[in-house]
């Protein structure tokens, strides 16, 4: 389970190093996404040539 204001470490190639989970997406009005869950996340730390920025929300 994640809840919110859970750090994250990204595994892709946006070039986002570290996010923040800000909340669940869906119907769902739980404050914890669970294994399948979408989640929408903003970027705390990201490498310089990436697609993702310092401060978007995705």
């Amino acid at each position: 389970m994640i809840q919110m204001q859970t750090s994250l470490a990204v595994a892709d190639n946006s070039g986002a190093k570290r996010v923040v989970m800000i909340m669940p997406i869906g119907g769902s009005t739980s404050k914890i996404a669970r294994l399948g869950d979408k989640i929408k996340v903003t970027v705390k730390e990201a490498s310089p040539d990436g697609t993702a920025k310092k401060g978007k929300v995705y």
